[in-house]
């Protein structure tokens, strides 16, 4: 699934488009910079900027100082360093498109109303060059949700915006979703043999 994910990609890059991957900014975005980081390096994406913003980004400072102080997270905050991670443009007028092309990684996952991705996409979804890659699970009552299941209308409306976009751009799903069903939970509660289980 991240090869096809790559793939998609690398072609809206390559038809000079901005690729929005809205993501979760526990863990999510910390993966997403490692397989980015790793595409870039081994040729097997083009070298293009990247974009980051939301809770993710402050996240990835408490990541690294776990690993220095722990050595047990494979995250390494060097890989933003060397990927020269940029904040987005603050004010975004929607429908007009991105002003700078690249990979827009950014919170929240399911494009929550408020959030970067929700107002990022509001500017890259008329424009057909670009591309949305959902990479995890999304409630079919958010944004996200509802985009992905009316993908193949001809118009969205972002209500926290007032605006009907044209959807032009290209959106796909990957299944990179780190989400258990409830009797995924109880095998693996059966198979740990622990002697309590405690829920949070």
């Amino acid at each position: 699934e991240v090869d096809r994910m790559l793939d998609k990609i690398g072609e809206i890059l390559d038809r000079g488009g901005s690729c929005l991957i809205p993501v979760f900014a526990l863990g999510r975005m910390q993966e997403m910079f490692k397989i980015l980081f790793e595409a870039q390096s081994f040729g097997r994406l083009p070298k293009s900027p990247v974009f980051a913003a939301g809770l993710g980004i402050d996240l990835c400072n408490h990541f690294e100082k776990i690993r220095q102080r722990t050595r047990l997270i494979d995250f390494d905050i060097s890989m933003l360093e060397t990927m020269r991670v940029q904040q987005p443009e603050a004010k975004l007028k929607p429908g007009r498109d991105l002003p700078r092309k690249g990979i827009y990684l950014v919170s929240s996952g399911m494009m929550v109303e408020h959030t970067p991705s929700y107002r990022i996409a509001a500017s890259l979804l008329p424009h057909p060059a670009n591309g949305l890659c959902f990479v995890g699970y999304c409630d079919p009552d958010t944004p996200g949700g509802q985009l992905l299941a009316n993908r193949g209308e001809e118009t969205f409306f972002f209500d926290a915006l007032d605006y009907l976009a044209p959807v032009r751009a290209s959106i796909d799903q990957f299944d990179l979703s780190g989400h258990a069903d409830r009797d995924e939970l109880a095998d693996y509660a059966d198979e740990s043999a622990a002697r309590a289980v405690v829920l949070t």
